[in-house]
C-alpha cells in the first residue's frame, strides 16, 4: 500500500449474544469521535454469536469483501 493510500478503518467487535461491555463501547466511541478529528474514517461493525471464532470469521470475511476497508482493529 502506498504512502497515498487514504486509511479507513473497520473497528470489529465479535461478541457473544450481542453482549458489549459498557466501558468497551465508550472506548469505541471516543476510538471513533478522535479518528473522525483528524480526518480518519471508520466504522464500527458487532456481531453476535454464541461461537467467537464464527463472529471473527465472519467479521474478516465482511472486511474483506468492502474494498475501501484498508485497516481492521479487532477488539476482544
Amino acid at each position: 500500500m502506498s504512502s497515498k493510500t487514504p486509511v479507513n478503518i473497520l473497528i470489529c467487535v465479535p461478541s457473544i449474544r450481542g453482549t458489549v461491555m459498557s466501558h468497551t463501547m465508550v472506548s469505541l466511541s471516543r476510538t471513533a469521535f478522535l479518528l473522525a478529528t483528524h480526518g480518519i474514517p471508520c466504522d464500527v461493525i458487532n456481531i453476535a454469536s454464541a461461537e467467537i471464532t464464527v463472529a471473527r470469521n465472519t467479521l474478516a470475511s465482511h472486511a474483506l469483501r468492502e474494498k475501501h476497508v484498508t485497516h481492521m482493529l479487532f477488539v476482544d
